[in-house]
């Protein structure tokens, strides 16, 4: 029973039915079966894993959780002010993004675009709002929403196939907007070991903080792609990927659920900034 437990836990088999089966027979217990690990799901354009380090190796196990500086914490919640939730309305779906420049925002080209760009591509801007402030504390949230521009909504793009990044443009100034700030952008390549640390909105919900030291595990700066154990989830595509001194240094667009583990994929700013420097300052 221990060994049919284990193959249940981390899902041995490939064949959902086979696991079921597998269960029923043993009477193993369902909270056996689902776990924390069953909320990965893959979202994002498909991506293949490059790194040496296998997917079980990604999260690793710790005996209690780490101890946080107080003041890297500080520092989150201050990178936290460019961070907000996008909303499409029309498709009924989200991602997230960051304000950079004043009126800016980078999300993935996906999140606006899933199936391509639509004929009516003024309409979908129109559906889009940018949504700064959303924190859990009910009362403390100084939540601000946001449209497009009416002119020229979307300054730039590139496809899923290529950077998949969307450069969007607000209406106002967003950068003076109280409580809300650009982020400041890191135009190096991560190296391998890095740790890449997101503050993100998965399902649409609140932000969240995602820790993660050590993470970068593969870098392509020809193909302009990052490999990394960062947590992240459905919603968090358009999330930016920070140094450890708070630079965003990589888009998140993808993740991919491994029976071992999750692996996940982002876009160097470096090269989305070769793109769009023109329009950022």
């Amino acid at each position: 029973m221990a060994v049919s437990a284990i193959v249940i836990r981390y899902k041995l088999y490939r064949d959902p039915e086979a696991l079921e089966d597998l269960r029923a027979r043993f009477q193993i217990p369902d909270m056996i079966a689902r776990t924390a690990e069953d909320a990965t799901t893959d979202h994002g354009p498909d991506f293949r894993w490059q790194a040496s380090v296998l997917g079980g190796e990604l999260q690793g196990f710790l005996p209690e959780p780490p101890l946080l500086d107080v003041g890297f914490l500080i520092e989150a919640v201050e990178a936290s002010r460019s961070v907000c939730l996008v909303s499409v309305a029309d498709l009924k779906r989200s991602g997230t993004g960051f304000l950079v420049g004043e009126r800016f925002v980078l999300t993935n080209h996906h999140v606006i675009f899933p199936d391509g760009p639509p004929a009516d591509r003024v309409a979908r801007a129109r559906a889009i709002s940018l949504q700064f402030g959303t924190y859990s504390a009910a009362g403390r949230s100084a939540v601000q929403r946001f449209r497009l521009a009416e002119d020229s909504p979307i300054q730039a793009s590139s496809p899923e196939d290529a950077l998949d990044y969307i450069l969007l443009k607000a209406e106002g100034e967003l950068s003076f907007a109280a409580g809300v700030r650009p982020a400041v952008l890191e135009p190096a390549v991560p190296p391998v070991g890095a740790a890449f640390h997101t503050l993100q909105h998965p399902g649409g919900g609140t932000m969240k903080l995602a820790v993660s030291e050590n993470s970068v595990k593969f870098v392509d700066p020809a193909r302009g792609i990052a490999q990394y154990a960062t947590r992240t989830g459905q919603g968090s595509s358009g999330a930016p990927c920070f140094t450890e001194d708070w630079k965003v240094a990589a888009l998140h667009h993808a993740e991919r659920a491994r029976w071992n583990g999750a692996i996940r994929e982002g876009i160097l700013m470096k090269n989305i900034l070769a793109e769009i420097g023109a329009h950022v300052g």
